[in-house]
């Protein structure tokens, strides 16, 4: 069972200023035990001009471990902080760049950190690349273990028209969590794909 409540207050103000805070409470029904969690936040996001613009979400509160080991619930509730920031930059008309840092943090489990930054070149009208670049650092204390990866994610679209659209994409991910003793980063794994996308109109205007 799940149970969910929010509230919230904010809006925008002058111009291009957004600021937001409210509240969420959950109760949670977890191998026969229930927990009751609940964070508060607050946000603002501002765009001065318009090739740059940023913002930021911190949230705190409580929030729920789920752990089960050999048929044993040793889930727990802990003090949790989380904060998401963006800055977003425009130098040139065709180029757009977001970067995104992260950091959460439960007590007594764990504390991650992870950075992405994002690009996409709109080279014209009907040809863009896009690449995703993210760094991962996840330090579970609760098992005294600490992994990190890096992922590169990159897609070039065509679409001639609105009806029609070829795309291509390679994920790259590395990462140091097969117990890599001299902490290097090692290739997991590299996927490539190919979407076409078709649109058919099936009602014909008379």
């Amino acid at each position: 069972m799940h149970e969910k409540e929010e509230f919230w207050l904010g809006g925008s103000f002058r111009a291009n200023y957004n600021a937001w805070t409210g509240m969420e409470f959950e109760k949670i029904r977890y191998n026969n035990k229930q927990y009751y969690i609940y964070s508060s936040w607050v946000s603002f996001n501002h765009r001065p001009a318009n090739f740059f613009g940023y913002g930021i979400k911190i949230t705190e509160g409580k929030d729920l471990w789920y752990y089960d080991l050999c048929c044993s619930d040793l889930s727990f509730t802990s003090d949790y902080r989380k904060i998401d920031a963006w800055i977003n930059v425009i130098p040139v008309t065709k180029l757009n760049i977001t970067l995104k840092p992260k950091y959460r943090i439960l007590k007594n489990a764990y504390i991650a950190k992870t950075f992405e930054c994002k690009m996409k070149l709109q080279l014209n009208k009907s040809f863009w690349i896009r690449e995703i670049l993210q760094y991962e650092n996840y330090d579970y204390g609760i098992w005294n273990y600490e992994s990190k990866a890096l992922n590169n994610y990159l897609l070039v679209a065509y679409q001639p028209s609105g009806n029609n659209a070829i795309y291509f994409g390679v994920n790259l991910n590395k990462g140091d969590e097969f117990q890599n003793e001299e902490n290097i980063f090692q290739i997991k794994g590299i996927t490539a794909f190919v979407k076409l996308s078709y649109t058919i109109n099936m009602i014909n205007d008379h």
